[in-house]
């Protein structure tokens, strides 16, 4: 029972899996007494296991954390739903570096910087941080700046480290507006290349490509089975 609710937790699989015949089959067919748990059951498994698990991670933190950094970002989901999710970075004493998901939450709208802030109070103060926790990093959103600056009039000793990737990527998208022409460019070549006919086409000539270089460069070459297909940019990268 152990390493099946195991096997839902770590690949994050729905507990309706556990109605689907094609796996109670599989499961049946490796062990003919095993008797599946209903989804109650499953539920009441993996809350005793969250559970336990928390006391261990309070004690961790308790034992070991004398200062501690937090990353934190808020996304929407495709079901239109907010979460935010704050991770944890520290060292112990002997430099044993650690690396913990404290907590994805649903939040609700809106996603003001006192919402935020709220939040991230109400979760520092549930894994007894307050003392603790000396920097926050968050992207450059105006509510996450906003939230860790009045988060600092109650906990002084947060300083905010903005994302360096975020940063990077704002960097780009102001570079961009220089060079309009040749964005324009790359990104029709980008669709070209993304239909069906002419994206085989770009395959189909990098193998060829492959078949005329010689033995040893085609040995290290990754193309001959994994072609490269053009990247497209997203707004966020």
């Amino acid at each position: 029972m152990r390493l099946l609710i195991i096997f839902i937790i770590k690949f994050v699989q729905p507990l309706y899996i556990l109605r689907n015949d094609a796996f109670r089959d599989f499961v049946h067919g490796c062990e003919p007494g095993f008797q599946i748990p209903c989804e109650k059951t499953a539920k009441n498994l993996i809350h005793e296991a969250y559970t336990w698990s928390k006391d261990q991670l309070m004690n961790l933190l308790g034992n070991t954390v004398t200062s501690i950094h937090l990353t934190t970002d808020l996304w929407t989901a495709r079901s239109k739903h907010g979460y935010i999710g704050v991770t944890a970075t520290w060292l112990t004493s002997d430099f044993t570096f650690h690396e913990i998901l404290l907590t994805c939450n649903h939040l609700e709208y809106p996603h003001t910087g006192k919402v935020i802030r709220d939040e991230l109070y109400r979760i520092i103060e549930q894994w007894r941080l307050k003392n603790t926790i000396f920097t926050i990093s968050t992207d450059n959103g105006s509510n996450m700046v906003k939230a860790v600056r009045i988060l600092s009039e109650l906990l002084p000793s947060i300083k905010r480290h903005p994302c360096a990737a975020h940063t990077l990527q704002l960097s780009v998208k102001e570079g961009l507006k220089h060079c309009k022409d040749i964005h324009r460019r790359i990104k029709s070549l980008q669709n070209f290349f993304r239909l069906p006919k002419q994206a085989q086409r770009l395959r189909e000539s990098q193998f060829e490509i492959n078949n005329n270089q010689d033995e040893s460069i085609i040995e290290d070459s990754e193309i001959q089975t994994s072609p490269l297909d053009v990247l497209t940019d997203v707004k966020t990268r």
